[in-house]
């Protein structure tokens, strides 16, 4: 059986849908050579430190195991500076490698944006209970992880990737509430918008930020057999930060 904590370098598309990891470095790497539904590699370098991690190594096992007592430590969006960005709700709007129509900027595709962050870290700050914020950044990965928490909750017993997709769809549908609303998950996270225009702006910042996010997460999801990602799906029985999805 695949071991939850690797130390081996992810190197190819393929290996991207390995088990959990909790790498203390991340890079997103883009494939050209695969079609979008797979553009997703990740290579986690490991430094090893057992003082300041709380890393050790097994080399016989060449697995990770995770001693205390550093299991506290939530991965934080580099964000941080936001100078010049656009708010809505106290929440800045960052650019996305996004196609789809909304108010974000447009990102470099080479580039990684929040939604990659959601995406990488997904697996590791989804055990958290309470997240440390940061930046203001930080308040929309929690709103993302959520969000993604939410999504795989809805894959979850989809058996093909167009069955997915149909449920992502489905998902996209619906309401999205803004602080102040009914529904919006995190009372407190961010500012009640001041007017109806802030109120439509950040909406339908969100309706685009999501909509992006489940479409990169359909390619982790599922494998590019169409088959679904076990090490993935499992996380729909997780529950973020205790908030209880639907």
């Amino acid at each position: 059986s695949d071991p939850i904590f690797s130390s081996n370098i992810l190197t190819s598309p393929s290996q991207f849908h390995s088990p959990l990891y909790f790498p203390p470095s991340l890079f997103l790497l883009s494939n050209q050579n695969h079609q979008q539904s797979n553009i997703y590699e990740l290579r986690f370098f490991f430094r090893i430190s057992r003082n300041k991690l709380g890393f050790q190594l097994n080399s016989s096992a060449q697995t990770l195991s995770l001693s205390s007592p550093h299991r506290d430590m939530v991965y934080h969006s580099s964000f941080v500076d936001d100078e010049g960005v656009d708010r809505a709700c106290g929440c800045p709007l960052l650019p996305l490698k996004s196609h789809i129509k909304g108010p974000a900027p447009v990102s470099d595709q080479d580039r990684t944006d929040i939604v990659d962050e959601a995406i990488t870290f997904f697996r590791a700050n989804v055990f958290f209970r309470n997240f440390d914020i940061k930046s203001p950044a930080d308040k929309l990965l929690i709103y993302l992880t959520f969000y993604i928490n939410v999504a795989l909750k809805r894959l979850e017993g989809c058996r093909t990737l167009a069955e997915g997709t149909k449920a992502i769809i489905n998902l996209g549908l619906e309401n999205v509430p803004v602080p102040g609303e009914a529904g919006f998950p995190f009372p407190g996270l961010f500012v009640i918008p001041q007017s109806n225009k802030e109120a439509e702006l950040f909406r339908n910042y969100l309706k685009q930020i999501r909509e992006e996010t489940s479409g990169r997460l359909l390619s982790v999801a599922y494998r590019p057999n169409g088959t679904p990602n076990k090490w993935w799906l499992a996380f729909a029985k997780r529950k973020f930060m205790n908030v209880i999805t639907r």
